[in-house]
């Protein structure tokens, strides 16, 4: 019977989540080949260091996402950094051409992640694709300069007063800016980030005799591991200042979540005194509190009997949406079949264009089927165990035997586990007087 409860859940999409690694392929071969759909730069080092790559993959299971980041930040510095301070002029133009694209589009689609060209970290990346693609061309253009520097020697970098005369005489900064671009992020406010980002970049406003050498003593800085938007550590603003900081953040986060996971969104949005705590009590953690985590506690509690009440043709529709969000992992990202019977798609799955598209229509779906359901009184009939046991092995056509491996997704291989998946998500072999029951009970399991 568990096996069978597990099996349910597996049909259920929510949230982004882990990398699933390929059970016949070497681990380092899989966390070199994954890395590189999200950051060319990092699987370029990895490549080269095969042993920290291993390392950094095995501690992250029990990390924190602070955590992570700081080690990542880490590893870039001690091993990126240094090759891309000893690249040569046309590869160190090229990252500052890419970079400086990439600060005018942040600055306009999505300021807060402006962070990123002080941290090397930028949330929710995914969410946005101008952003996700001018990201990409960035890290590729930092992978050539990579390759291109790390058999260079050492080449002298400009000196601190040197780089604050570039600054000054044709960056157009003020004294005032340049003390923020040296602390920040701390205490620097997103424009303000964006701004000045915009103009640390823009090596065309240098002559081109000093191109190069500012280009790399740019990067030579890196990310600094210590470098993050303070958080809960930080002293707030006191009183009325505190609270408008908090609900910016707040409105912030919520945006984004809207144009990544519309259910999730409607979900939080109808409940936004629970929603504002939980979310102060994740800030306030320090990264010690899982958001993902209290998201799908929310779920559980509001989002799933609202989904289990909606009405047959809109609880269809979310089935076989699923079903193309299946289709669409199974031929762009076949690992991202295992990742959604654990209920997640991964953010590694979502920088795939037609897989975020995909994801995107079925949380929609599934606003659709909330708001319908959430005002409708309890379902009269609902499926039993037998009746959950019939549909899946007579119906749908998954053996005793899959069954039987869903519950150790090593043995699986990706491409077994998207031909179970499809078929658990496929409607069609289900009989049309059971297709509506047959619907709400998988998008609404929670078990």
């Amino acid at each position: 019977m568990k096996k069978l409860l597990s099996l349910l859940a597996a049909i259920t999409v929510f949230a982004s989540g882990a990398i699933a690694q390929d059970a016949k392929e070497d681990p380092l071969d899989t966390v070199i080949r994954l890395t590189g759909r999200i950051d060319p730069f990092l699987q370029a080092i990895y490549r080269d260091h095969g042993d920290v790559a291993l390392k950094v993959y095995a501690e992250a299971s029990h990390q924190k996402w602070v955590e992570q980041r700081k080690t990542l930040a880490a590893v870039i510095a001690t091993y990126g950094t240094p090759a891309l301070s000893r690249a040569g002029d046309s590869a160190v133009i090229a990252i500052m051409n890419k970079t400086a694209a990439l600060a005018d589009i942040v600055a306009a689609k999505y300021p807060e992640g402006c962070e990123y060209f002080f941290t090397g970290n930028m949330p929710d990346w995914y969410s946005v694709v101008e952003v996700r693609n001018g990201r990409m061309d960035d890290l590729r253009a930092k992978t050539y300069a990579y390759e291109d520097g790390k058999f260079r020697a050492p080449i002298a970098l400009m000196s601190g007063k040197e780089r604050y005369h570039v600054m000054k005489r044709y960056l157009g900064m003020t004294g005032g800016e340049i003390h923020k671009a040296l602390k920040a992020p701390a205490g620097v406010s997103d424009q303000d980030m964006c701004s000045i980002a915009k103009k640390l970049y823009n090596v065309r406003a240098l002559p081109k005799e000093l191109q190069g050498d500012w280009g790399r003593a740019l990067l030579s800085l890196g990310p600094s591991p210590e470098k993050q938007k303070p958080a809960a550590g930080a002293k707030p603003a006191s009183g009325a200042a505190a609270q408008e900081t908090k609900a910016g953040s707040f409105e912030k986060e919520m945006k984004v979540l809207a144009g990544i996971n519309p259910f999730v969104h409607a979900v939080f949005m109808d409940h936004e005194d629970e929603t504002r705590q939980l979310f102060a009590q994740a800030q306030a953690s320090g990264g010690k509190i899982d958001p993902r985590a209290q998201a799908a506690a929310m779920v559980a509690k509001y989002g799933n009997p609202a989904l289990s009440r909606a009405n047959d043709a809109i609880a269809i529709d979310v089935l076989k949406k699923t079903a193309a969000l299946n289709e669409a992992l199974a031929r762009y990202y076949p690992q991202g079949c295992k990742d959604l019977m654990s209920m997640r798609v991964s953010q590694a799955a979502q920088a795939i264009p037609q897989i975020k598209e995909s994801y995107w229509q079925v949380m929609e779906a599934k606003r659709l089927a909330y708001e319908d359901g959430k005002s409708r009184p309890p379902a009269a009939v609902k499926l039993t165990a037998q009746d959950i046991s019939q549909m899946i092995t007579q119906h749908l056509r998954v053996t005793a035997a899959e069954v039987q491996k869903l519950t150790n997704l090593a043995e699986l291989s990706d491409e077994e586990a998207c031909s179970i998946t499809m078929r658990l998500n496929a409607i069609d072999p289900v009989p049309e007087a059971q297709r509506g029951i047959w619907a709400r009970t998988a998008m609404s399991w929670a078990g």
